[in-house]
């Protein structure tokens, strides 16, 4: 393979119909390609670094050009796919097929990382497929550093942003949890929360203009519910993790102030991601204010229990007792509660409340 050869499938790809949108995402894009025989036996090719070379002079002659750089990523997501996906079919001995494979994602993440995030150009569609191609090689580094430089380049309202970095980072802490309740859940529909992108869903005043739109909003809505049973989740944080919660609350913290009439959805995520931070009064509050908003049994007896457990957590046994006592009046047979109200009552002293407690 030579530089020409590269050059005449930047060409080829120019020519194509790829999508409706401006910059579709390598991975979800179904496209026939004429590299791809060449992609799918690339990592049993002896002349990988000649390719890497090829690829990399081509790179840096237009380095933000969309469709040389959809060709580069392209061409090695798909050779490290046909390196995994065919691994027990092929006749290599185990070790050479692991380094195939290693070396193989490692000249994708160089393919990647070749666009600095400061040299993206200033346009938002450009830059959230810049993130979706983080998302590729797991460097949630390179996608916050996207993020932060769509806001210097204030590319959005800093409130939309402030939520959709937030709800980032989130995502990236609880991945594990998240990826199999949204790939699960909804299919093989393109959720955003799965590839770091996160549009801010709004209110909708007027019916969609047609199915393509219906869907989308469907899709829209499967993944606020979802938002919202991963708002309930609890859990902890270490480390770099509970930096990035911390900086996760802020931003949606901000963001709700400003954006009004959002989904329930992004209040449960702030209140998740305060809890994981271990500002549990701050979780707590959130908490409550979706006990305004929701009227569904289930639902309130969740809620009540997550700022019951957010107040044990700060230890503020005042409010702890006031919202226990809310929670019997509306569910009173929760046997727990009795016994913590009387816990409560014996630790002021108040004996004989404790007594009778219900």
């Amino acid at each position: 393979m030579t530089c020409e050869d590269v050059r005449q499938w930047i060409e080829w790809l120019r020519e194509q119909p790829l999508s409706d949108e401006k910059y579709p995402a390598v991975d979800t894009i179904e496209i026939t390609c004429v590299w791809r025989e060449q992609a799918e036996d690339h990592s049993f090719n002896r002349d990988r670094e000649k390719v890497l070379s090829c690829f990399m002079e081509v790179l840096a002659e237009n380095p933000t050009d969309f469709f040389v750089r959809f060709v580069a990523i392209h061409y090695y997501r798909t050779a490290w796919e046909s390196a995994t996906a065919y691994a027990g079919q092929r006749l290599m001995p185990p070790e050479d097929l692991d380094r195939a494979t290693f070396e193989t994602l490692a000249d994708l993440k160089l393919v990647v990382r070749a666009l600095p995030p400061e040299q993206v150009p200033a346009d938002w569609d450009y830059l959230i497929w810049e993130v979706s191609n983080a998302r590729l090689i797991d460097d949630h580094l390179r996608a916050l550093a996207l993020y932060n430089r769509a806001e210097q380049l204030s590319l959005k309202p800093r409130g939309e942003l402030q939520i959709i970095r937030g709800h980032f980072r989130l995502m990236v802490v609880i991945d594990k949890e998240a990826r199999p309740l949204l790939s699960t859940g909804l299919g093989q529909l393109r959720v955003p929360s799965l590839f770091w992108v996160a549009p801010v869903y709004g209110i909708h005043t007027q019916e969609p203009k047609d199915d393509n739109e219906r869907l989308d909003r469907a899709i829209k809505s499967l993944e606020l519910t979802v938002m919202s049973v991963l708002g309930m989740g609890g859990g902890s944080a270490t480390e770099w993790r509970r930096e990035w919660c911390e900086d996760a609350a802020i931003d949606l913290s901000r963001g709700l102030a400003t954006i009004r009439n959002l989904p329930d959805g992004y209040r449960a995520l702030h209140a998740r991601v305060a809890y994981l931070a271990g500002k549990y009064r701050e979780a707590a509050s959130s908490y409550e204010q979706l006990l305004l908003t929701s009227n569904e049994p289930n639902e309130r007896l969740k809620l009540y229990n997550s700022v019951v457990s957010c107040l044990e957590m700060a230890d503020d046994a005042p409010d702890l007792k006031i919202w226990c006592n809310k929670f019997l009046q509306e569910f009173p047979n929760e046997a727990e509660l009795h016994a913590k109200i009387a816990e409560l009552e014996a630790r002021e002293c108040n004996f004989p409340a404790a007594r009778s407690a219900p």
